[in-house]
């Protein structure tokens, strides 16, 4: 994936600037989450992709009558891994907030495309693949087929990403005429007053090697078809020197495949294998010149050779914004896109106020009543690790608090949602709850052959899945189990190293530690 910009500016009540400032923070740790996706879904009869002439008008095509490849798609044990949460030097640990965004691809036609080119090129990690000398074989995918950009874009999908994003001539085929990416919030978000702008921002992913530059703008105001109308100007650049460390296991290999729907009825078609890593970049809410008071609704990413001058019409002018970008450099855009905090409260358009605070092993939840006057109906909703929301309890629109006596696993998220007499769906801000608590108990950390779970929080007699990952994130080991209250993990093949073990219940992570394999 492609980096992402990062200008931070401290700004408080106090402090104003005219200016962005230049500084981004660069990505450091990924902590990632995997879930298994249920199905494979098996192509056949693909045909190889390649060039078959980069000089003489637009580039020709081929599919050898002498290649056919089979595409199995979802073949992993880690078909779905996102990012929980990241790590950076200068700031620390930032959690990704659940919040819902949509994703818009804006095409442009241009002097020397005749299209906006609706087909794309993208990349996905696999298993293995067929040599480049073999004309027959299987390629085994470790993620879904790609079937819409938009969709995928908001995915958090790390398994997969766009190649060349914001490459837009004739000299290569995996044009697409891509202008800009937007990343939309339709409902916005508001920090609470006072907060650090700089610990509230975005993660942009490359899947390259280095980090490729960009220009980033924050979204201000959105009309009612949900495009953006409003930009904090001047645009932020990002450039390579922005972005963190890699971040993926060195061996990961992706392979590049081409949905066409004007060659080969929209098929993918298989391309090279090559190793692609990960670095990714922090942009705070700060380095986009938001300021206090006010509202977010997203962003938008750019091809590094806009102007940086450009002014808020000019971004907005998606008839004839520029036609001819085609960066030396270009975005490998990663599926993963989320709002993330450093512990600062961000609320959303809804003004109902929700604390929620730890209180041995319960969470005590708090709400302003007066904010509810409209309501027909409140849920209060929990999610954990994995993003997904639940309801708890249903709320009377009178009651000011609740108790939640279950709290399960190292994280849970607290909201309400808020269904008006007219039909309308609010939110409230979002609670986080990081517990120590948990009479789920797994031992020794220091392991010769068998680890022992202990819990009186899992439900007996159903399915629960124990995970084991190395200290890189990747999945060593995957068990579905039926639960009991005492368990045991064997754990005598593991070479000696940390690992951490991960045990999940109906899609709720119940505990997550590292242990030593002796």
């Amino acid at each position: 994936m492609k980096p992402k910009l990062l200008l931070i500016i401290k700004l408080s009540t106090l402090l104003f600037f005219t200016t962005n400032v230049s500084a981004q923070f660069g990505i450091t740790i990924i902590n990632t989450i995997s879930n298994n996706l249920p199905n494979a879904d098996t192509i056949f009869d693909r045909k190889g992709a390649g060039v078959q002439s980069m000089y003489s008008g637009l580039s020709g095509r081929w599919d050898s009558a002498n290649t056919n490849f089979k595409l199995l798609f979802n073949a992993g044990n880690t078909d779905n891994i996102s990012i929980a949460d990241i790590s950076i030097t200068e700031v620390g640990v930032g959690t990704r907030l659940p919040y819902t965004a949509i994703a818009k691809v804006r095409r442009v036609v241009n002097a020397q495309i005749a299209n906006t080119g609706d087909h794309f090129p993208y990349f996905a990690a696999v298993q293995s693949a067929p040599s480049p000398i073999e004309t027959t074989g299987t390629f085994l995918i470790n993620a879904p087929e790609v079937t819409s950009m938009e969709t995928a874009l908001v995915s958090n999908n790390i398994n997969i990403g766009y190649d060349n994003i914001f490459q837009n001539n004739n000299l290569n085929v995996h044009y697409g005429n891509i202008e800009r990416i937007d990343y939309i919030f339709p409902n916005g978000f508001m920090p609470e007053a006072g907060s650090d702008f700089r610990k509230i921002g975005f993660t942009i992913y490359d899947g390259g090697e280095d980090g490729n530059p960009f220009k980033i703008a924050g979204i201000r105001a959105l009309n009612n078809l949900k495009d953006p109308v409003g930009y904090v100007t001047p645009l932020t650049s990002i450039t390579n020197a922005n972005y963190g460390n890699k971040l993926l296991s060195p061996f990961v290999d992706f392979v590049i495949f081409q949905k066409d729907p004007d060659f080969n009825v929209c098929e993918s078609r298989p391309s090279i294998t090559v190793k692609q890593n990960m670095r990714g970049v922090f942009v705070s809410l700060a380095s986009l010149g938001f300021t206090d008071g006010q509202k977010v609704y997203g962003f938008s990413i750019f091809a590094n050779d806009i102007p940086p001058a450009s002014t808020e019409e000019y971004l907005m002018d998606y008839e004839n914004f520029p036609t001819n970008s085609n960066s030396a450099d270009m975005l490998d855009l990663v599926n993963s896109i989320g709002l993330y905090t450093f512990d600062q409260a961000v609320v959303l358009s809804s003004q109902t106020i929700l604390n929620a605070t730890l209180q041995n092993s319960k969470v005590l939840l708090q709400w302003n009543t007066a904010s509810l006057a409209d309501a027909q109906k409140v849920y209060l909703q929990r999610a954990s690790g994995n993003m997904v929301y639940n309801n708890l309890a249903e709320i009377n629109s009178n009651q000011p608090s609740f108790i939640d006596e279950t709290i399960r696993g190292d994280i849970s998220y607290y909201r309400l949602k808020i269904i008006t007499i007219s039909g309308a769906v609010k939110y409230s801000n979002i609670q986080l709850i990081r517990s120590t608590f948990s009479d789920t108990q797994i031992f020794p950390t220091v392991a010769n052959d068998q680890l022992y779970i202990t819990s009186n929080t899992i439900v007996v007699n159903k399915p629960l899945i124990i995970s084991i990952f190395n200290v890189d994130g990747k999945l060593v080991k995957s068990i579905c189990k039926t639960a009991s209250r005492s368990m045991s993990v064997e754990v005598a093949y593991l070479q000696k190293a940390m690992y951490i073990i991960r045990v999940t219940q109906n899609d709720e992570v119940v505990i997550q530690q590292k242990f030593i394999k002796n």
